[in-house]
């Protein structure tokens, strides 16, 4: 009866494992969004500028 019960916590402690590093690999993916998206903007920005100082 106890190795039946020690195996249920092994799964369990296995799930909460793997829902921490899925829930990492969302987290690393919205930063490398956001990142990217912020990029993005200050090349606009930078090229803007750019544009008016030749003016």
């Amino acid at each position: 009866m106890d190795n039946e019960n020690q195996d249920v916590e092994v799964e369990k402690t296995n799930e909460e494992v793997e829902n921490q590093d899925n829930a990492g690999k969302v987290e690393e993916d919205k930063a490398a969004k956001t990142v990217e998206k912020l990029q993005k903007r200050l090349g606009k920005l930078t090229g803007d500028k750019h544009d008016l100082e030749e003016e």
